[in-house]
């Protein structure tokens, strides 16, 4: 479809108020191509059958690096094939017996690449290992399959604490893929480096050497950032050689009477009714729920079995039917949280509508990089009222021009190293020579696990006092605590993190889920349940929330432009202590009810600076 339309239907609808600020279009550009005479002929012969008959420059350099048996990290934009270009080459270890695992961040994507991968190879056996994966099949795929498809969670939880029971696998392992790769940076990362050193410490319990490979869109910082996830020596291979469609980027300020999620409903109606694909990213669960209620009043009947809402939280069956439907054509639209901003091939999307800048120019264009894979593309920015999205609606070369954020890991964060090395005591027991694995700070952290009780020493071994010390570690943040969403006959919504569980299924929230709306009615903290009734109202609410932090220990400080500024531990405590209700579509000030939920305490570490007093009186 052309894009003419689309923004003449925009600029023509009565709901328009002349507020596009900007329009940014990009040519299509041919990309850089060799053909693939390089390769074996059962995998040329392979390619040529699929249509295939040629390949990007960086292909081969991947595929030469990774047939010699290094570490591999490739950076290349959506939609460039990047896992063709590593799957290549380990199809041939393969055929020799050898195995692979590869990591997905989200079980969508792990099912997406399964349907891609087995398009390049229908004889290799995959075999997915997640939470939806029945117990006796999971048994099964330990013996058949070539290559295990899995999270990070699956390898915490599930492998390597029971790597006994993968014993035949793992001693035949080489390869261990990490897509997506941007998205192990902060404490995601953090502890994702802490999980592949104690991978590689059960690969070597087998006797194996295996080669990590990592493959991302986003990362501006490739040298420093794979050397720290895996502390060893990577290849880094980048480049800019696909063919690019052309995409148009239109930035919008919402006029002064409207809310965000109003400017961007009417435009979603438009792009529905006028028969285009797209998606809408919203920055939040309740974002979701909200718009995709507000699209089923506005739109006419013929229209509303074409949308649908995504997020994280829905059950499997309901997940794979959308992205079944999305994928066909049968559902123009769906409202998603950042849950589809990863590279799952969800179709020929027209267009990507952006809810309010998502705070970081990588998840910016992953988000845009869902509409414009095969064919033009739109995307449409529509801004919040904050300082931070006027100045990317003012200035749209920020986010289209300049390189993308430096991710950051903390591999020596103590704190997320004494509950790796705890787990890794349950895999293995810990002794002296796991200083090759966990660096110079392993005594101290032993020692400090034998203060808390949680380690104890035999005969020169140290092995965990409580069983099974991965149930209480999470991946993805601090928060260990979880709560089930349970409605009043018995059915179990959905389960959400204590900070979640607090700042939106409150006694009284208003909790929208795949459209119908809930009051939560009681909160049990002694069996974490939340008990919902199904309810119609005429506000949403929203939770009231109050934070202090206490220095416990400066580490570090020092003064740059007359600023001072300190790194330490702290301790934050954070209460929610009511909540409002606001009208739909208005937003306007219902009311406010008090809550009495405990406070919520964690220790972490922190970067703060002060303020002179000169620059508080100029301001």
């Amino acid at each position: 479809m052309d894009f003419l339309p689309l923004l003449q239907i925009l600029k023509s609808s009565k709901s328009y108020k002349k507020n596009i600020t900007s329009v940014v279009t990009y040519p299509f550009a041919n990309g850089k191509w060799i053909d693939i005479s390089f390769l074996p002929e059962n995998l040329r012969e392979k390619l040529l059958s699929i249509g295939i008959e040629r390949l990007y420059p960086y292909q081969k350099r991947v595929y030469q690096a990774i047939k010699e048996r290094k570490n591999v990290a490739i950076v290349s934009p959506t939609a460039s094939g990047k896992t063709l270009s590593f799957h290549l080459p380990i199809i041939e270890f393969l055929e020799k017996g050898e195995k692979a695992i590869y990591v997905y961040p989200t079980k969508a994507l792990t099912r997406d690449q399964e349907r891609q991968l087995k398009r390049y190879s229908e004889n290799v056996k995959f075999g997915i290992y997640d939470g939806d994966t029945p117990v006796p099949k999971r048994r099964i795929l330990r013996r058949t399959s070539q290559v295990i498809l899995t999270n990070p969670e699956m390898i915490h939880y599930s492998i390597l604490p029971y790597h006994t029971s993968w014993n035949l696998f793992l001693s035949r392992t080489s390869f261990v893929v990490f897509d997506e790769a941007h998205l192990y940076s902060g404490i995601f990362g953090s502890n994702v480096s802490s999980l592949i050193r104690r991978m590689k410490r059960v690969f070597s319990f087998y006797g194996r050497k295996v080669n990590f490979i990592f493959s991302s869109a986003t990362v501006s910082n490739p040298d420093e950032f794979f050397h720290k996830l895996l502390r060893e020596n990577v290849e880094i291979i980048t480049a800019n050689e696909s063919e690019k469609q052309k995409k148009t980027y239109i930035f919008i300020k919402p006029v002064e009477e409207r809310s965000t999620y109003t400017e961007t409903l009417w435009i979603l109606e438009e792009i529905v009714k006028n028969g285009f694909r797209g998606i809408c990213f919203m920055r939040s669960r309740k974002g979701v729920e909200l718009m995709y209620r507000y699209l089923l009043n506005r739109l006419p009947e013929e229209y509303r079995n074409k949308i649908a809402p995504y997020r994280a939280g829905y059950s499997k069956e309901t997940r794979r039917e959308i992205e079944r439907k999305l994928s066909t054509g049968e559902i123009l639209l769906v409202v998603s949280t950042n849950a589809l901003e990863l590279g799952i091939d969800i179709g020929d999307l027209d267009v990507a509508v952006i809810s309010g800048y998502p705070g970081t120019i990588s998840s910016f264009l992953q988000e845009s990089g869902r509409a414009g894979r095969r064919k033009p593309g739109y995307t449409i920015l529509v801004a919040e009222k904050d300082p931070l999205n006027e100045y990317i609606i003012k200035h749209p070369e920020d986010v289209l021009e300049k390189p993308v954020e430096r991710l950051v890991i903390d591999d020596e964060n103590e704190i997320i190293l004494k509950k790796h090395i705890l787990c890794a005591s349950f895999e293995i027991p810990i002794t002296e020579r796991d200083r090759n694995v966990f660096g110079p700070r392993l005594n101290e952290v032993v020692n400090k696990l034998k203060e808390d009780k949680r380690l104890k020493e035999i005969r020169g071994k140290f092995i965990p006092i409580e069983s099974m010390p991965h149930r209480f570690v999470s991946l993805r943040n601090f928060d260990e605590d979880e709560f089930s969403l349970i409605t009043e006959d018995g059915n179990l919504l959905e389960i959400l993190d204590s900070w979640r569980a607090f700042s939106e299924a409150h006694p009284g929230a208003v909790y929208y889920h795949e459209g119908e709306s809930f009051i939560v009615t009681n909160i049990d903290l002694n069996t974490r349940e939340i008990t919902l009734k199904p309810m119609e109202v005429p506000y949403y609410t929203q939770s009231l929330e109050i934070s202090s932090v206490n220095i416990k220990n400066v580490y570090e400080e020092k003064t740059e432009h007359g600023i001072k500024i300190f790194f330490g531990e702290v301790e934050v405590t954070s209460r929610i202590i009511g909540y409002q209700k606001r009208q739909h579509f208005t937003n306007n000030l219902l009311g406010e009810v008090p809550l009495g939920l405990p406070e919520r305490v964690f220790e972490t570490q922190s970067l703060w600076f002060l303020i002179p007093e000169k620059i508080k009186e100029e301001n």
